[in-house]
């Protein structure tokens, strides 16, 4: 049975149990003589019946508002869990659409982390089309030029046909060549949260020179 039916089954128990305790009202009628002398006779089964009805009535209303509550507990539960479930999807789809930020408390912990570190020369290059990612790379070469290396003044802009970059990358001209400050400035990036695994860039990259390729949003 549905909510509903045991909510109705429930209320036709109060109403017998209101009308059980009306019929009741025959044996205080005729304590006080008051009960017409055709219905004397009827009184003790006048009185079983409404004290039977009396009973099925709080029975039925004990079971239906019982199974009421069951019904709409796992109900609330359903519910509870749906909107929890889109509460997390929510969150899902608002952090894909949500632009990546660098925060200025990571700005001055990327800062204080490679202060002691060698700095050398950097390009930061993004996707042409890719405004979000063009965004967050300005971001990452402002807080290299804050924290002492030399970036250059143009942001580079990449037009790929092959495989779309996802994520930041750092690019090298070969595994034996790679500036000093490469490893120091990969980790300071890891602790602020920003992973870039690094990528050999082929003979166009200087050997002193660092590449930092910002791509689409993972």
């Amino acid at each position: 049975m549905s909510l509903e039916s045991w909510e109705v089954f429930s209320e036709i128990g109060f109403w017998l149990v209101i009308l059980g305790v009306v019929g009741e009202s025959v044996e205080l009628l005729e304590k006080f003589g008051v009960l017409p002398r055709t219905l004397k006779n009827w009184a003790p089964r006048l009185e079983l019946i409404f004290w039977m009805i009396l009973v099925v009535g709080l029975a039925m209303e004990l079971i239906g508002s019982h199974n009421a509550r069951i019904i709409s507990s796992r109900q609330n539960a359903v519910l509870e869990k749906e909107a929890a479930d889109a509460s997390l999807e929510a969150g899902r789809l608002k952090a894909l659409v949500s632009w990546r930020d660098i925060p200025d408390d990571k700005r001055v912990e990327f800062k204080a982390a490679v202060k002691d570190f060698p700095k050398g020369k950097v390009i930061v290059e993004s996707l042409a089309s890719d405004a979000e990612g063009t965004n967050f790379a300005k971001q990452i070469a402002d807080m290299l030029t804050q924290a002492g290396y030399a970036v250059s003044e143009n942001l580079s802009s990449m037009t790929f046909f092959g495989t779309l970059p996802i994520g930041v990358k750092l690019r090298v001209k070969s595994r034996e060549q790679t500036p000093i400050f490469a490893a120091g400035l990969q980790h300071a990036l890891r602790d602020i949260g920003i992973d870039a695994p690094a990528t050999v860039g082929g003979p166009e990259v200087d050997v002193d020179l660092l590449v930092i390729t910002v791509g689409a949003k993972p």
